[in-house]
């Protein structure tokens, strides 16, 4: 629901050596980063002419959580057609075909269809649930389009995000791991009850703490929060922009109606990579 903001790279001043290739190491830093929230940064062996050879993330200093490493290297001429994304990375029927049937759908987890508007301006945001299917879609006045659809019980969907000049796209397919708390879409480690019964446009709902953070669940800041009806319906949602200031949404349409997956799927001229400048392979 937030503005996705770019990493920038940062040089480290070290080098290393992956698989006999001379690389140096670059930092992926966020441009702004949330006090009390921890961010994991993600770093990239480059060698000098341009080519990655390693990366690695780390739970905290010196201590690695995950990365890789070059196995091969044959530097040489390459077709175009070599390096064309295949034509299924594009399709929502590949990403999103249901992993296992699912059980019934538990009574906080009710369909709906809820649209938003940012206070104080014309960023909008809408909310689709078809369990265990969530959708999120905003758009903001300078065209700016954030879309993902993801399975709860998976670690699967697909995320675009696209504005003037820059063009994002993501999608998984696996089941969701038992040992991480969280999915690549939906990156909230702990629901807290904040034990704050609210009200909006006569409905009743209680506030909850998004817990983004793993490795802090205990940060006291609350960076994200939704307050909620009882069968689970969102309302009202407070988050941080890319500088780190407060935003705040409000429903002005909230509908408990059955919803069809086939209004789940991304529309087309989000997906399309011919949009983005670039064609597929078969």
């Amino acid at each position: 629901m937030l503005k996705v903001t770019p990493p920038e790279a940062k040089e480290t001043g070290e080098f290393g050596i992956k698989g006999g290739e001379v690389c140096k190491w670059w930092e992926l830093v966020q441009k702004v980063e949330v006090e009390g929230l921890l961010q994991l940064p993600w770093r990239s062996c480059v060698t000098s002419d341009g080519i990655e050879v390693g990366t690695d993330e780390s739970f905290s200093e010196g201590t690695s959580q995950d990365g890789t490493a070059l196995v091969g290297l044959e530097r040489g001429p390459v077709a175009e057609a070599d390096v064309r994304p295949p034509k299924r990375m594009f399709e929502p029927a590949f990403w999103l075909r249901p992993l296992r049937s699912y059980p019934d759908r538990p009574a906080d987890r009710v369909d709906f269809d809820v649209r938003m508007r940012k206070v104080g301006d014309q960023s909008e945001v809408r909310l689709l649930r078809h369990y265990p299917w969530r959708l999120e879609e905003r758009r903001d006045p300078d065209g700016a389009v954030q879309f993902k659809v993801w399975n709860e019980l998976e670690d699967q969907g697909m995320a675009v995000s696209t504005t003037d000049d820059q063009h994002r796209f993501e999608a998984r397919r696996s089941p969701r791991a038992p040992t991480y708390p969280y999915t690549a879409f939906d990156k909230t480690f702990e629901r807290v009850d904040m034990k704050k019964p609210a009200s909006h446009r006569g409905v009743d709902c209680a506030w909850f703490d998004l817990k983004p953070d793993i490795l802090k669940p205990a940060v006291k800041n609350v960076v994200r929060a939704e307050c909620v009806t009882p069968d689970g319906i969102p309302l009202k949602f407070i988050g941080l922009d890319s500088s780190g200031a407060a935003e705040i949404f409000t429903a002005f349409d909230a509908r408990r109606r059955p919803v069809d997956f086939k209004e789940m799927i991304p529309p087309p001229e989000l997906i399309d990579p011919l949009t983005w400048g670039f064609t597929v392979g078969e």
